[in-house]
């Protein structure tokens, strides 16, 4: 596009080599949408910032039409709340059994062993994750 003779600045062009998302609003009713896919960027891989753009004359944000509902974040490690529900319905359940998967790549092993040895609930291993729980633990199922 060309304005008397000159060519527009594209700022999406411009910031791509620092920016790892961009995000263009088109309407204002779309502004929370793209504020949570804005924090779920900026939150997740590796950091780097998000380019976020707001024309002007967009038309004016009614938060009542569309409000804003925040992104839960993400953790590398469980929230407490939830482990202790998943603790609470496991003692109160009456067959269960862990199927471990990715705790050797994950090197979690001492977690999953504290976590078994608290719940008291018996491990099944594949053959990649024998080195991961003892098989001679009293609730390993081999």
């Amino acid at each position: 596009m060309s304005h008397m003779g000159r060519e527009r600045y594209n700022i999406e062009d411009g910031f791509r080599s620092i920016t790892k998302w961009s995000g263009y609003i088109n309407d204002s009713n779309r502004i929370p949408e793209f504020i949570r896919r804005a924090y779920t960027m900026l939150r997740t891989g590796h950091p780097s910032p998000v380019l976020l753009q707001l024309p002007s004359g967009l038309d004016d944000f009614d938060p009542d039409n569309s409000p804003y509902i925040p992104v839960k974040g993400w953790r590398s490690a469980g929230d407490p709340a939830d482990v202790e529900k998943v603790v609470t319905a496991l003692h109160n359940s009456k067959n269960h059994d862990i199927c471990r998967t990715g705790c050797v790549f994950g090197d979690a092993c001492g977690e999953l062993r504290r976590f078994v040895e608290l719940t008291k609930v018996p491990v099944l291993t594949t053959l990649m994750g024998k080195s991961c729980f003892p098989e001679n633990h009293p609730l390993s199922l081999g």
